[in-house]
């Protein structure tokens, strides 16, 4: 049986960093990708698992990928995280 995996495809590197660090403390195989193009072009989504998958990403935004997924017919659970830009001292 293959192990499932959690993928998370994030630009910032400290998320992808702190998330992949916090999920393989409970155990769980990680594999981190630094844009959607990224985790299009190496992961192989017939393997069990999930996405981490940030909103706001440069070139390819999570919900556009979220699009080329379902055309894929790819099927694994997304977990979308918001992404937060501090700017002049306020959180958009």
């Amino acid at each position: 049986m293959t192990t499932p995996l959690v993928r998370i495809v994030d630009d910032d590197a400290d998320a992808r960093s702190s998330s992949s660090f916090f999920l393989s403390m409970m155990g769980l195989e990680i594999k981190e990708y630094e844009s959607a193009q990224r985790f299009l072009d190496e992961d192989d989504m017939n393997r069990p698992g999930c996405i981490i998958l940030d909103v706001r990403m440069p070139d390819m935004t999570g919900m556009e990928l979220q699009v080329k997924l379902n055309q894929k017919n790819c099927r694994l659970p997304i977990i979308f995280l918001p992404s937060l830009v501090v700017d002049s001292g306020f959180i958009h």
